[in-house]
């Protein structure tokens, strides 16, 4: 009955290598090892991960939420406030910049527009950009180190978005730079994933925001920032490993996966940690299926999943909500996400928050299964809301002032991912989710609800939902 309900209201909630050791490049290399002891080293600082991992105890994490917020959004006095994006990056960055010998900075990226130069008009400075013009010269010093891997660059193979100008610069820097051609390898799709790693201190950035200076300060961002991580870092590493083995001419996905890009932390066997002593469960998803290794959860199962066992409410913002393959030369409907999400809140009384974007780039498709979707208000607690930034002050500047944000929070689980929810993203699309977990130990001690991640997600949601850029659909 629910597949039928779906069909009439849905919308969606938006190289053949043998080993990794075989790659090679003109720095140094880093590759993933497994040390006598099971656990998981870099290639050429093994000595030094050794003694950093002393510095460390596994079991204990440090796990921030992260946004950037546009001046032009003003909240009241009291609302949740998280770190900034652009403070992330800096601490991410900031040992590979300020060392003396080596340095080993990851990026993957679907495009790169760092500097003020990159976005039209091109001969007008935006003093907006600084902050973007800041991480490239950081990026630009790390890059012309000569000991250690350096910077490692996996990009978007570049279209009519960027010509890959910025990384173009760095790589004449030094820095080991890759393109990432999705379509010859999954049929379609583009490597959407926004991930900066510091392996050496156990610390990296996941989450919504671009290497744009625009997602520092003119685009609504949400992402995760995690620090003095060894093993997370290690694990998500080997995402970007993957990315790395298939970002060159003729490649191929490999069958199967290099063993050494296995993970045992997943959905049935998160990693268990503590964040700032809470105990936690974590784990990474990824998309497409076809870069799944042996143990990792795909992208879409975790979201299902996390769906699947919410007891009391799933709140999702997200840009896109499409039920359907949006960038197929023909629309076809993909009914996955919402019959999960029509099973839970009416079969299960669960309540639905949906918290979905406009902006000049929207889509009217998306509109019409929104519209859809909200008459069941009157049989189910579903609830959707259009979140919406004021006019700007001055010139527009392309593709700015929009909730780009993709995450998800229930009563049981947090979810900050990097993929619109359509079709498209979860079959042919590079993508990376991460999924927190503290409800355990908030069930055993309730006073630490508010010390969660999972709560500071609960919390932004409802500053955006009850915002003043939020507001109900029309009728149609």
């Amino acid at each position: 009955m629910i597949s039928c309900f779906a069909v009439l209201v849905s919308f969606a909630v938006f190289a053949g290598f043998q080993d990794v050791k075989s790659i090679h490049v003109q720095k140094h290399q880093p590759q993933i090892l497994h040390d006598s002891d099971g656990t998981n080293q870099i290639s050429g600082y093994n000595n030094d991960m050794k003694g950093r991992k002393r510095e460390y105890n596994n079991d204990q994490c440090a796990i921030q939420v992260v946004e950037s917020i546009p001046d032009i959004l003003k909240y009241p006095p009291g609302s949740i406030k998280s770190n900034s994006t652009y403070h992330a990056w800096n601490q991410v960055l900031a040992s590979a910049v300020s060392s003396n010998i080596s340095s080993d900075i990851r990026i993957a990226s679907a495009y790169w527009t760092l500097l003020s130069r990159d976005v039209p008009p091109a001969e007008l400075f935006n003093p907006r950009s600084l902050q973007g013009e800041d991480i490239f010269r950081q990026l630009n010093t790390i890059a012309k180190k000569t000991e250690g891997p350096g910077l490692t660059i996996v990009n978007n193979q570049p279209g009519t978005i960027s010509q890959g100008n910025d990384t173009d610069m760095l790589k004449a820097s030094g820095a080991d730079v890759r393109l990432l051609n999705m379509p010859p390898l999954v049929g379609a799709g583009i490597l959407h994933t926004k991930l900066i790693i510091n392996p050496p201190n156990g610390s990296l950035y996941v989450g919504s925001a671009n290497m744009d200076w625009r997602a520092l300060t003119l685009v609504k961002e949400m992402g995760l920032h995690f620090n003095a991580c060894p093993t997370l870092t290690q694990d998500i590493l080997k995402i970007f490993t993957s990315y790395y083995l298939v970002a060159q001419p003729d490649a191929r996905i490999p069958q199967p996966w290099p063993e050494s890009l296995n993970t045992q932390y997943n959905m049935q066997t998160p990693f268990d940690t503590t964040i700032d002593g809470i105990k936690s469960q974590v784990y990474f998803s990824v998309s497409p299926p076809e870069f799944l290794p042996k143990g990792r959860t795909g992208d879409l199962d975790a979201i299902l999943d996390i769906m699947q066992k919410a007891q009391k409410f799933i709140y999702v913002a997200v840009m896109d909500f499409i039920p359907g393959y949006i960038y197929n030369p023909t629309f076809s409907y993909w009914p996955t996400i919402t019959d999960q999400l029509l099973f839970r809140a009416i079969n299960h009384g669960i309540e639905v928050k949906l918290l979905v974007s406009k902006w000049q780039s929207s889509r009217e498709i998306e509109t019409t299964f929104l519209q859809s979707m909200d008459v069941l208000k009157n049989i189910s607690k579903i609830q959707i809301k259009i979140f919406q930034f004021p006019q700007p002050i001055g010139p527009y500047v392309p593709y700015t002032l929009v909730n780009h944000n993709k995450y998800m929070v229930t009563d049981n689980c947090g979810y900050v991912g990097t993929n619109n929810w359509s079709a498209d993203y979860f079959a042919n699309t590079g993508g990376i989710g991460t999924i927190i977990n503290q409800t355990q130990a908030v069930q055993k001690q309730p006073s630490l609800l508010n010390h969660t991640i999972q709560e500071h997600l609960r919390q932004v949601f409802m500053r955006d939902w009850t915002s003043d850029y939020a507001y109900f659909l029309p009728k149609p």
